[in-house]
């Protein structure tokens, strides 16, 4: 009912927009998805693998950064999903997607809005690092990890590590979305750089 609705809606607009730029006789503009990430992170579907920061602020109802698992069903499952229902002429009146707008502010979350570069010490994380740096620091708290990396001397590392990692996600969902939607333009918004 609620997704019948929305793509009902969708409908509505795409047939007005059509018909409106051929009576103006202007050129359609360009059709974006856009994705509010982590819009829908409620009890009881808050993430297995969420966000600690470095002072070991937990946070608990925002994905762990580096957690594909997240990126994949919030982004990659849902854009299928949604294009599949684009094919169908009742929602997407022939009209075409150009691209994608991740929005990365997470919205009416508790603790914070945003990823912020002190996060990704979470366990997944540090124990991914751990592996590709064949350490063996076994579980360590977070105030631990930090220690670790310090008498260490891997903060660097691990930061450009953390860095390259999500490089790699982003790389692999412009990709996936170029894929999916032929010469994709893809834009991000975040509330502060």
């Amino acid at each position: 009912p609620q997704e019948e609705r929305f793509l009902q809606g969708i409908g509505r607009f795409t047939k007005k927009l059509k018909e409106q730029a051929n009576t103006l006789g202007i050129t359609m503009p360009k059709l974006m998805v856009g994705f509010e990430i982590a819009n829908n992170l409620y009890e009881p579907n808050l993430p297995q693998l969420y966000a600690i920061d470095l002072y070991g602020n937990t946070f608990p109802d925002l994905p762990a950064p580096l957690d594909k698992g997240f990126w994949n069903n919030e982004v990659k499952h849902s854009l299928d999903r949604f294009l599949q229902e684009w094919k169908n002429d009742e929602v997407s009146h022939g009209l075409s997607i150009s691209g994608v707008v991740l929005d990365l502010e997470m919205y009416c979350r508790k603790r914070t809005g945003t990823f912020t570069t002190a996060m990704g010490f979470d366990g997944y994380s540090f124990q991914k690092f751990a592996q590709r740096m064949k350490l063996n620091p076994g579980q360590l708290s977070i105030h631990d990890r930090v220690s670790f990396l310090m008498k260490n001397q891997k903060s660097c590392e691990y930061y450009s590590f953390l860095e390259k990692e999500m490089e790699a996600i982003g790389k692999e969902l412009s990709q996936f979305f170029v894929q999916k939607i032929p010469q994709c333009v893809v834009m991000c918004y975040m509330p502060n750089v």
